[in-house]
């Protein structure tokens, strides 16, 4: 079934995949992860299909190039973007 969620203080497109005995199990649409326990109040049931008729938000991918040795550095860096758009409104790696 189609429905939106509220998780970490936002919305998300999800389908519901299970039910256990503290709420849901759902598949977040755009970004292919599951969530586990979401309660019945924070989740909006949607008509059939509904959802699918846009595209998904997210683009799987992945870093080219980058060896064990410095995946870490890699992982940090690319998770740090979001802090440097918002101080200058670019990207500097």
């Amino acid at each position: 079934m189609s429905c939106i969620i509220y998780h970490n203080k936002d919305y998300y497109r999800a389908t519901i995949i299970s039910t256990n005995g503290n709420g849901y199990a759902v598949k977040c649409i755009d970004y292919e992860y599951i969530v586990q326990d979401i309660n019945i109040n924070d989740l909006y049931c949607l008509p059939e299909d509904e959802i699918f008729f846009s595209a998904l938000l997210a683009k799987k991918c992945r870093l080219y190039d980058v060896d064990y040795e410095n995946h870490e550095k890699a992982l940090n860096d690319f998770k740090s973007i979001p802090s440097r758009i918002r101080q200058s409104g670019i990207i500097q790696l």
